[in-house]
């Protein structure tokens, strides 16, 4: 298999269940600010920051990048806390891990292999395209406080292209465990089937959410706001409430989830095996 037939991407639970990736309106990086956000997790609290919004876009490529992490895990990937040759220190400098002496996974890849897995043409138009999502993607930090007043962070990822071309990406501890180990499966082929961003997104959450072959209940009205993570004026809430009720109704069972809704407007949701 091609490493451009990526399949999934692992993901860490508790970070794609974040509110960092978000829909955006043309134009919207321009007019607002970045990300600032308090989000609580088992036994304390994260503080999401960020100078720039992430948009689906954003998540697209980050899931690709987890992908090509999973085909290639193993520990001889691993970049150690202390490491010996200039781009691994660039790697562990950039990445910013505090309060943490984890090993964390490395990958090398290149602009054809990530415009491939993105299906989009290797221009540099294309490559510029990308580039400026990893810097949106290195630039969102992380700073945990947990009830037993330890803490710790560090950003995203990091990356670092060489003069022969290639690109080094480096992920932080709790994406370098899901990678290696326990994690949550988004089914990218599934994604690719879906048109809209919103949709897209949905996706990606009920997919963290729900693991295959399980079922769950949920209001579309709380789906929507896992996507889009902020408050809207009445005209738009309803916009996106009949958004996720047609992704509900109509989008997911075309990539094979069930999708059955009772009189209450709740939706029992199927993952396929």
């Amino acid at each position: 298999m091609s490493r451009t037939d990526i399949t999934h991407a692992r993901h860490h639970r508790e970070l794609a269940m974040m509110p960092i990736f978000r829909p955006l309106q043309r134009g919207e990086r321009n007019k607002k600010r970045g990300i600032d956000i308090r989000y609580g997790i088992k036994g304390g609290t994260v503080h999401l920051q960020s100078i720039d919004l992430l948009g689906i876009d954003d998540q697209s490529i980050f899931f690709v990048l987890l992908a090509l992490a999973g085909i290639e895990r193993n520990d001889r990937g691993l970049l150690p806390p202390i490491p010996s040759g200039p781009i691994g220190k660039d790697l562990r400098s950039k990445i910013r891990i505090e309060g943490l002496m984890d090993d964390i996974q490395k990958i090398t890849t290149s602009e054809k292999e990530l415009a491939g897995c993105l299906e989009i043409h290797g221009t540099t138009v294309t490559w510029g395209r990308i580039r400026e999502g990893m810097k949106r993607l290195q630039g969102i930090s992380f700073h945990y406080q947990m009830e037993t007043g330890e803490e710790y962070g560090s950003n995203l990822l990091s990356w670092h292209k060489d003069p022969e071309g290639k690109i080094h990406v480096a992920f932080n501890p709790l994406n370098t465990f899901a990678i290696l180990s326990q994690h949550v499966r988004i089914d990218l082929t599934e994604r690719k089937m879906i048109e809209t961003e919103w949709g897209k997104s949905a996706h990606a959450w009920l997919c963290s959410w729900l693991r295959p072959g399980k079922e769950d209940s949920i209001l579309p009205q709380t789906l929507g706001e896992h996507v889009w993570s902020h408050s809207a004026p009445k005209n738009e809430s309803r916009k996106r409430l009949w958004k996720m009720r047609k992704f509900l109704k109509e989008e997911l069972p075309k990539i094979g989830w069930s999708a059955e809704e009772n009189g209450e407007g709740i939706f029992k949701i199927g993952r396929p095996k």
